[in-house]
């Protein structure tokens, strides 16, 4: 007979056989007790009272708390006599149905506790106060066991297995991780729970916080571990960059690491809430994780972190003593030749942009110039530290704090900066153009992503916030290539408005530096108080146009007064009435 088709009967009856066993597991009945010795209740009789059904209502959760506690207790024998034997399905069945059970037995003793607070106050419960405390003090000892089963099965992952059966491994931590630390849940609440009752917990608190700093420092150690591991499984792939055994290896080394940062992280979580230092266990996770959090603006952790990281020099400096200057030599030339690399990328920019048809500003280009010498130096003094062996880990993580902290505490500056970004992209004016903006009126000289420098014609340096730019009214005098010079000139009333006209016209059409087209507009535009006066507007280019206005101005003078063509001041004519003193015949 074939053995497969042998073996597969005995295999479903066993099952059932297990199924059957399990099912007959005690299980509690949510009935509710009754009393065979007390008469029954007539119809005529009145109805309970708050009191007896508040106490009813107790009796039945504390009634379920016991049938729960009988059922778990069977299941734990049962689950004794399979130790040691090869029965893998059926202890796995026994286990989840204890969990379940254990599960309700903790869910049905709390609710018993705050059943019994909620109604504390009414007299004569003092009977289910007795049973409501040896509940609290019977579960932590249920829990602990569990806790301690847990830690008893915990297997991890050796380096001779394959990647698979670390994969599994890391799969059972996980989820007894998580089990565990439901469990440490529970034991916290529990405590909550007596302290109401007026009950001294503070052994049991003891007990949680000696189980959490263990299994605190059980994940650190693992997490030390692993990441070591993956540094070495890191080199050696990249001696063997195709070795897939490898590859697969550092995978479920990553998982394996990022798991017991995350245990570490519940664990300090649960050590924090019950005011147990773990500062280490933080900047541990943020050196290991890169992750930032905030526990970062703790000054603990921040101490660790920088303690970590002169650590690591410390270390570097002893375990390469002898090669510390050879180091340090290449690290000081390979400085140089990133400054001397950034001014050459710094000239070849330049000239690429010179060269380029695209119209970019000179506020740009200087932004751009200056952004690429910067890189390159930036990156260069990454390569020399990683020449130097230096862990920058710690490091990089320290300035990004700082650099949140001072952005945060800078929010003008980073208010500044995106308006110099805009000023950037949208080029509202340039390098040498004269502005009138927020104030300030001169020629623009200098602009960053902070601050705009602008020379005043009287020789003073403004400097004007970006933000301040952006949002108030530019006025770029020099923005066009043409410009428009706005003049009035007036005569008297007596004066000849044909012969002024023609005497404006010939000094206009005569001065060198106003163009033709535009054709200028000479016209009589208002009739003043003192005088008629005319508006003369030519064109020039903008470079030209305060020698053209000078030029105009003094050749107006000349000519009106060669013609005889006066230019009257403000003046008012008093007319004098004289009247008849009264009672004069």
């Amino acid at each position: 007979m074939n053995r497969s088709a042998t073996t597969t009967p005995r295999l479903h009856a066993y099952l059932f056989w297990a199924a059957l066993t399990l099912s007959t597991a005690a299980y509690p009945q949510q009935t509710k007790a009754v009393d065979a010795s007390a008469p029954p209740a007539s119809a005529e009789e009145s109805e309970p009272s708050a009191e007896e059904k508040t106490k009813q209502e107790l009796a039945e959760i504390i009634s379920q708390v016991a049938q729960y506690q009988t059922a778990l207790d069977e299941l734990k024998g049962r689950r004794s006599q399979f130790e040691g034997m090869r029965q893998e399905m059926l202890q796995e069945m026994l286990n989840a149905r204890i969990e379940r059970t254990l599960d309700q037995l903790i869910s049905f003793s709390h609710k018993a506790a705050k059943a019994y607070l909620d109604k504390a106050n009414i007299p004569g419960f003092d009977t289910e106060r007795s049973r409501v405390i040896k509940i609290l003090e019977s579960l932590p000892v249920t829990v602990g066991e569990e806790i301690e089963r847990i830690r008893r099965n915990l297997k991890l992952p050796r380096p001779e297995q394959t990647p698979m059966e670390q994969a599994a491994l890391g799969a059972d931590l996980a989820e007894a991780a998580e089990r565990d630390d439901k469990l440490v849940q529970a034991l916290i609440a529990n405590t909550e729970f007596a302290e109401r009752i007026d009950l001294d917990v503070s052994a049991a608190k003891a007990a949680i916080r000696r189980h959490l700093a263990r299994s605190a420092e059980n994940a650190s150690a693992y997490l030390d571990v692993t990441s070591n591991d993956l540094k070495k499984l890191r080199r050696q792939l990249r001696t063997l960059p195709k070795n897939k055994d490898l590859a697969e290896r550092i995978a479920v080394t990553e998982q394996h690491m990022l798991l017991a940062a995350e245990i570490l992280r519940r664990r300090a979580e649960r050590m924090d809430s019950l005011g147990m230092k773990v500062a280490a266990f933080d900047a541990q996770l943020i050196a290991a994780t890169g992750s930032l959090s905030t526990k970062i603006f703790d000054w603990s952790v921040m101490k660790g972190l920088a303690r970590d990281f002169f650590n690591s020099i410390v270390d570097w400096i002893e375990a390469n003593g002898a090669r510390m200057m050879f180091q340090l030599l290449v690290f000081l030339v390979i400085l140089a030749v990133a400054w001397k690399i950034a001014r050459l990328g710094e000239l070849i920019v330049q000239r690429a942009l010179g060269s380029m048809r695209a119209n970019l500003s000179q506020l740009l280009q200087r932004m751009i110039i200056s952004t690429t010498r910067s890189v390159i130096i930036v990156l260069g003094l990454l390569i020399g530290l990683s020449q130097l062996d230096v862990s920058i880990g710690p490091l990089l993580a320290g300035l990004g704090i700082a650099g949140f902290i001072v952005g945060f505490a800078l929010q003008d500056s980073l208010s500044n900066f995106a308006s110099g970004l805009m000023i950037l992209l949208y080029r509202p004016f340039d390098v040498g153009d004269i502005v009138e903006v927020s104030g300030a009126f001169g020629t623009v000289r200098h602009m960053s992503l902070v601050n705009t420098t602008i020379l005043a014609f009287d020789n003073q340096s403004l400097v004007v916030p970006n933000n301040q730019v952006w949002r108030n009214v530019i006025k770029n005098v020099t923005g066009q290539a043409t410009r428009r010079v706005d003049m009035t000139f007036g005569i008297s009333y007596g004066d000849d408005i044909e012969q002024a006209e023609r005497v404006l016209r010939e000094i206009v059409t005569s001065t060198e530096k106003v163009l033709k087209v535009p054709e200028p507009v000479i016209h009589l535009h208002e009739l003043g108080d003192s005088s008629v006066n005319f508006i003369v507007r030519p064109w020039v280019k903008t470079e030209d146009y305060w020698d053209t206005y000078w030029t105009i101005t003094r050749q107006v003078k000349l000519r009106f007064d060669a013609e005889g063509i006066s230019i009257p001041f403000p003046q008012r004519d008093v007319h004098l009435y004289t009247q008849a003193p009264r009672g004069a015949s």
